[in-house]
């Protein structure tokens, strides 16, 4: 039995000799060395593809949306770019008074009339948050009115009111979730998850949405990406 060989000349590979396998005949031979292990298993560990729980071991880690400094993208638009499944289940369609804190992220005056569309977030069919997203009626005129339920909030401004989000802010806080959200979410009570708000911001810099969200910390992280450039 004769094995081929490759050699890399590249400064960069810090491997230079590449053996052919047999994967097929010598299946029975193969061996999984310690070192091999470990390098994998640090690699794995880095990018987030599996997480090591003390005293009990190495598991994969269920995917999730990765947030850093991106262009607005809805839940829909998140879901899709991290390959699962976006749904939702409408909690709430109402229009409100704007109270002093809605007022005040949105630019308005307190009693102005807001849209109010709260809805529960799953992916692949599993629930990964509550957002509560409040809008001035003046620029989403009779969608309080709508009876189908609003699964890309952001596609409806864009194809039915032209509004196009193009810029937000948004923060994250840890919390542990009360009763009500971990039922929601599917979840025991306590469990750890991210409060977030966001202000957004359409094409003629008026203030468009203001979010109030849960979101599952088993099944988000957040990402920086920092530069001193």
């Amino acid at each position: 039995m004769h094995s081929r060989r490759w050699f890399c000349d590249a400064q960069t590979c810090s491997r230079k000799i590449f053996a052919e396998r047999f994967d097929g005949a010598l299946a029975r031979y193969a061996r999984r060395t310690t070192g091999a292990t470990e390098l994998l298993t640090t690699f794995a560990l880095r990018e987030g593809l599996v997480t090591r729980w003390q005293g009990k071991g190495i598991f994969v880690s269920k995917s999730g949306p990765e947030h850093g400094p991106v262009s607005p993208l809805s839940f829909t638009e998140e879901m899709l770019k991290s390959g699962q499944m976006a749904s939702s289940r409408m909690l709430r369609l109402e229009r409100q008074p704007a109270g002093l804190q809605i007022a005040a992220r949105l630019g308005l005056e307190v009693g102005d009339s807001v849209i109010l569309v709260e809805r529960l977030r799953l992916a692949d069919g599993t629930p990964v948050g509550v957002q509560r997203a409040f809008l001035p009626e003046r620029i989403v005129p009779g969608l309080v009115d709508q009876t189908e339920a609003v699964e890309s909030l952001y596609r409806l401004l864009i194809e039915r009111y032209g509004v196009m989000p193009s810029y937000a802010t948004e923060s994250y806080i840890p919390i542990r979730l009360d009763g009500e959200q971990a039922r929601l979410l599917g979840v025991r009570t306590g469990a750890a998850a991210f409060s977030v708000e966001r202000c957004t911001t359409d094409q003629h810099s008026r203030l468009v949405e203001y979010v109030q969200g849960v979101l599952r910390g088993d099944r988000y992280k957040v990402v920086l990406q920092l530069s001193r450039c």
